[in-house]
């Protein structure tokens, strides 16, 4: 059947089909009637990048009645491109008004908020760096964001904004915004939180990341001031780029409550304690959890972090002095496994019907030089290695360095350096609780 006999809504749907989006914008091209089938899909998602150019574009769109009909979703970009000189803390005037514009924006369900993979501290030395976004710039981005939101809350007849996405959002607390009546007022609708969060990096001296203040200060805050309000989540995303939950910050769970929750990712958060994945645990309503490159902590050495971090160390035994060849410092060890997490899942989580497990891409290349069947560029559900990992305070976290067996601690000489076997040890127990998960997974997918 030629196209031109197909019916709009059937046509409607094969445009929709089209990828990438760019695809859709070049049908609009080949007809009246293409077009006006096109731009619901072409539409769909919509961009604010933060320059004249782009102030232009952005209202040369929502000057179209029907493209702005069109928009579910808006990503607004901090800054220009990653890496961008001459980052500002004030708010460009043309920035704001393009943000006050969404009030036009009858259905809109999304925001996707992007800032600079590049951060500094609010009292870092580098903030004085042109290629930095600083702290006091993404607070009043959050700040002018969120009045936008909450000004078009107020307009009849428009949707709620039911999804946030922030990409990397900084590892830095901001209490008065989330004390706020702002912050309040729109996260209450919020249902979908995404969050990819990154630190800062000292360019010079890159042992110094770990003494930053908000390091231990950030998880605390994200879980007892973000999260713990949102009790109406249907959707959690946490993704840090470091490991997180257990030092030199705490992210332990307790108090978190989301009666809604169906699906919950987590990327390198690091469990220490057998009551640390509770939080997730108590969350019987998911249906879906993958958990992104997330360990067991093994063993910690811990110096002045013991008074300056205060961690919680319960579960946590001690280990005799020298046993690794060094005295500096306090070592403990966590006896905990896996294969103690997996079956909790399996009988706390009666719900669940969609778990992945898979670890970061370094290490299943390397998984994928001796199994043949893993596709190193897709997430695998695999008993890796690195499931277990070690702190140390004068190096921080330590993943295995040789391909799936040990992982080298204290960093000595290769004549005193202790191994620690934790994947072999554990891995016919590990392996055993995840092929049950699986099972009855597989079992309630089934019914």
């Amino acid at each position: 059947m030629a196209a031109q006999k197909l019916p709009n809504e059937l046509l409607g749907r094969i445009i929709g089909l089209l990828e990438p989006t760019s695809t859709a914008l070049t049908a609009r091209s080949v007809c009246e009637r293409w077009n006006i089938l096109a731009v619901p899909h072409a539409f769909r998602k919509i961009i604010l990048r933060p320059t004249e150019k782009g102030y232009k574009a952005w209202g040369a769109l929502l000057e179209n009645e029907r493209i702005k009909d069109a928009v579910r979703e808006i990503f607004i970009y901090s800054h220009i491109t990653d890496g961008d000189e001459g980052f500002w803390d004030e708010l460009p005037a043309g920035f704001t008004i393009a943000l006050q514009k969404i009030d036009d924006l009858h259905y809109m369900e999304k925001i996707t908020v992007k800032f600079s993979p590049v951060c500094s501290g609010p009292e870092s030395i580098q903030n004085d760096m042109i290629s930095h976004e600083t702290y006091q710039k993404r607070v009043n981005v959050f700040e002018a964001v969120f009045n936008a939101i909450q000004t078009r809350s107020h307009q009849p007849g428009k949707t709620s904004i039911r999804s946030l996405a922030v990409e990397n959002m900084q590892n830095a607390p901001i209490p008065t915004f989330t004390s706020s009546s702002l912050f309040k007022s729109v996260t209450k609708d919020l249902e979908e939180l995404d969050l990819h969060i990154v630190q800062e990096h000292n360019e010079s001296r890159e042992e110094w990341d770990i003494n930053e203040a908000e390091l231990v200060t950030f998880e605390p805050w994200l879980q007892d001031s973000l999260l713990m309000p949102m009790a109406n989540l249907t959707s959690l995303s946490l993704c840090i780029d470091e490991f997180w939950g257990t030092a030199p910050g705490t992210f332990n769970g307790r108090g978190l409550a989301f009666p809604h929750l169906k699906s919950l990712k987590l990327k390198y958060f690091n469990i220490s304690h057998y009551n640390h994945f509770d939080w997730v645990l108590n969350q019987t309503t998911l249906e879906s959890l993958r958990l992104d490159s997330c360990t067991i902590a093994t063993v910690l050495r811990l110096n002045e972090g013991l008074d300056l971090w205060n961690p919680e160390m319960h579960d946590w035994e001690p280990v005799p002095e020298g046993t690794f060849g060094s005295d500096w410092g306090e070592i403990f060890f966590f006896p905990g496994t896996w294969e103690f997490i997996f079956e909790k899942m399996r009988t706390s989580l009666p719900n669940l019907i969609d778990f992945e497990f898979f670890p970061g891409p370094r290490y299943i290349k390397e998984l994928n030089s001796v199994r043949a069947d893993i596709n190193p560029t897709q997430q695998t559900t695999v008993l890796y290695g690195s499931r277990y990992s070690a702190f140390d305070e004068g190096g921080g976290w330590q993943d295995p360095t040789d391909f799936g067996d040990v992982m080298d601690f204290c960093d000595l000489e290769p004549s005193e350096q202790a191994m620690l076997d934790r994947h072999k040890s554990t891995e016919e127990g590990d392996q055993r609780a995840l092929n049950e998960l699986l099972d009855a997974i597989q079992r309630r997918q089934n019914k």
